[in-house]
C-alpha cells in the first residue's frame, strides 16, 4: 500500500487497492488447495501514514475490520490469528518538504502517532532532512527518538482504546469502511442497470431508510431503477421515504441556466 500512496492515492484507494491484492493472493492459495487457516496468519501488509490525522487512524482501523469481516465470512477462516491483520507503517515520503525541513519532525510525529493509534505493529519514521538528501546521523536519531517518545511517554500504548470510542473516529471509520468497500466491492458500486440497483441495495429494506440522490442527466432512469428495486421488494412508490435532491432544479433556480431542460426533473419530484 505504501508505494500506492506515494504514487498519488488517496487514503481510500491505498486501502481499497491493497486489500483487494490481499484477497487475491488469498484466493489465488486457496484454489491451489490450501486451507485457509494455515497460511492466513503469516500474511502481512504495509501502509502509509500521510497527514491528515484521524483519516489516517481512521484507515487503519476501517482495514481491520474489512479484513477481518472478509477472512471470516468470504473465505471461512476460523482462527482469529487469520482474521488479525498484520501491518507494518512507514510515515509519508511525499509530505517532507525541503523548505523549512525542521518542520517535518512534527509531520511525522502526528504520522506516527496516527499509526499508533491505528493499531500498526512495527512504524518506519522517516529522518526530516530525506527532501535534501540521505538521511544525516542527527536526523535519524531524531527519527528514532520520536518512535520512543511516542512509545514510552505519550501513554498512547497503555491501552488499546486510544481513540475506539471517539465519535470522530467512529463515524470515520464508518465512511472510510464503505468508500473503500465501493472500490473492491458492493458499496458504491455503479449504476448502470436494474441488477446493478438491485445489488446496492441487497438486504437494505427501502420502505424504512431515507434516500438522497445527487443526479442530474439520467435522473429518470435512476429513479426509475429505484422504484424498480423498492417494486421487487413489495413495496410500492408511496412508502419510500426521503428526498430526491437534483442538481438540474438547484442550477436552473439558481442561475436560470441549465445543461438539460427542468422540465422533465420537475415531473419526476412532482
Amino acid at each position: 500500500g505504501y508505494h500506492i500512496r506515494e504514487a498519488g492515492s488517496t487514503a481510500v484507494q491505498e486501502l481499497a487497492f491493497t486489500l483487494a491484492d490481499g484477497f487475491a493472493y488469498v484466493e489465488a492459495a486457496l484454489e491451489r488447495g490450501l486451507d485457509i487457516d494455515d497460511f492466513a496468519p503469516r500474511l502481512s501488509f504495509f501502509f502509509n501514514s500521510h497527514n491528515n490525522f484521524f483519516e489516517e487512524v481512521c484507515k487503519y482501523r476501517a482495514a481491520r475490520r474489512i479484513w477481518a469481516r472478509h477472512m471470516k465470512n468470504r473465505y471461512g477462516a476460523k482462527k482469529p490469528e487469520s482474521m488479525r491483520l498484520r501491518f507494518h507503517t512507514q510515515t509519508a515520503g511525499v509530505s517532507l518538504a525541503a523548505q523549512e525541513p525542521e518542520n517535518n519532525i512534527a509531520r511525522v510525529t502526528l504520522q506516527g502517532l496516527a499509526s499508533v493509534l491505528g493499531g500498526t505493529q512495527s512504524l518506519h519514521t522517516n529522518s526530516f532532512d530525506e527532501a535534501l538528501c540521505l538521511p544525516t546521523e542527527n536526523a535519524v536519531k531524531i527519527a528514532l527518538r520520536t518512535q520512543q517518545i511516542i512509545a514510552h511517554e505519550s501513554g498512547v500504548t497503555d491501552t488499546g482504546l486510544s481513540v475506539a470510542f471517539s465519535l470522530h473516529t467512529i463515524y470515520g471509520i464508518e465512511a472510510t469502511d464503505t468508500r473503500a468497500l465501493g472500490e473492491i466491492g458492493k458499496e458504491g458500486v455503479s449504476i448502470d442497470n436494474l441488477k446493478d440497483m438491485e445489488t446496492l441495495f441487497d438486504g437494505i429494506d427501502l420502505s424504512k431508510i431515507s434516500t438522497s440522490m445527487t443526479i442530474n442527466g439520467p435522473a429518470s432512469i435512476l429513479l426509475a431503477l429505484y422504484i424498480v428495486t423498492a417494486e421487487k421488494q413489495g413495496h410500492t412508490p408511496d412508502q419510500l421515504r426521503g428526498t430526491i435532491q437534483n442538481d438540474i432544479l438547484k442550477e436552473y433556480i439558481a442561475q436560470k441556466s441549465w445543461i438539460f431542460p427542468p422540465e422533465p426533473s420537475m415531473r419526476i419530484i412532482i
